[in-house]
């Protein structure tokens, strides 16, 4: 299947706990690419929220996602994105989701609505 978004850590974890807006990202899944950094978000805070890691581990497995290595050119241009998305409270997570969309050249799936007044190159959708 054809990749068509990439995923915010805010979207996974609305999926993955049911929140407001989850049936738009439920939708997206399939056909969806989150980067390993986000991926590290997402277990974190599912961690954090009492879940054990092994379990963790499993219901990320089991959603079969398409996970995108973090590399050197995504690095570089997430710390690129620093002078536009610091002032906004941007994190390296957030900079590193949106180096992803710049380089497959997707649009994003997030829950943030600030990201829409970065004024970047890629699309900004939100799910809330």
């Amino acid at each position: 299947m054809t990749k068509s978004i990439v995923l915010d850590a805010s979207a996974l974890i609305s999926s993955i706990y049911q929140e407001k807006g989850a049936e738009i990202v439920d939708h997206y899944l399939p056909c969806a690419i989150i980067s390993a950094v986000n991926l590290t978000e997402v277990a974190s805070y599912m961690v954090r929220e009492g879940m054990e890691f092994k379990k963790v581990e499993e219901l990320l497995r089991d959603l079969s996602l398409d996970i995108s290595d973090y590399n050197e050119k995504e690095a570089l241009l997430a710390a690129s994105l620093l002078p536009k998305t610091s002032p906004k409270g941007l994190s390296l997570g957030d900079r590193a989701c949106l180096a992803l969309a710049m380089r497959v050249n997707l649009p994003v799936l997030t829950a943030d609505k600030v990201w829409k007044t970065l004024g970047l190159s890629v699309k900004i959708e939100t799910f809330r």
